[in-house]
Parts: structure tokens; C-alpha cells; sequence
């Protein structure tokens, strides 16, 4: 879980970043407010809160924010895996998928 932890870490401090650059009226309300919906698990995202929705929203804007959020959720879907060898197979086809440093 320190994957997760650190994803979650380069997360806010990436909000933090977006938000103090957003200058215009659509970009800086929809960032407020995020950082707990970054860090929560979709599954406990509440729908009465319209939570899914902002983060949507915002993802949507930030295509920075964006990309570390999927990565994380995609790292966390890893570890939820059954057994050690789905794991295994999980993180083997998640790193093909990344680019590779020339």
C-alpha cells in the first residue's frame, strides 16, 4: 500500500500546483474542494453529494490530475487482486502498457 500512498501524495501536492495555477472562473471553483475525492475510493464515492460527478468534472479539465489519479486507481486495482499470481500478471501487463524513457 505505500504505492498507493505515495500516489495519493503526488496527487495533492499536484491539486496544489493546478489550483494555484487555475486563473480563470471555471478552472479554480472545480479544483476546490477535490482533494478528499481524489483520495477516496470510488466505491465510497456518495452519490446523494454529487461526489463522482465533481470528480468527473474536474478530471475532465485537468488532464495532468487526470493521469496520476487513473494510475493510482489502476495500481490500487492490482493490489485488490485475488491471489499473488493475478497480481503479478495485473502488474506485468500494467507496466507494458507504460512508455518507456528513451
Amino acid at each position: 500500500m505505500i504505492i498507493i500512498k505515495l500516489f495519493n501524495e503526488k496527487l495533492t501536492k499536484l491539486r496544489r500546483e493546478l489550483h494555484r495555477k487555475a486563473k480563470d472562473e471555471l478552472g479554480k471553483p472545480v479544483l476546490k474542494g477535490i482533494r478528499w475525492l481524489l483520495l477516496k475510493n470510488p466505491e465510497n464515492m456518495d452519490d446523494t453529494r454529487n461526489e463522482r460527478q465533481r470528480l468527473d468534472e474536474a478530471l475532465k479539465l485537468n488532464e495532468p490530475l487526470a493521469v496520476v489519479y487513473y494510475t493510482k486507481e489502476e495500481l490500487r486495482a492490482i493490489w485488490h487482486q485475488p491471489n499473488k499470481n493475478s497480481a503479478q500478471k495485473a502488474l506485468d501487463e500494467w507496466v507494458k502498457k507504460r512508455p518507456h524513457p528513451m
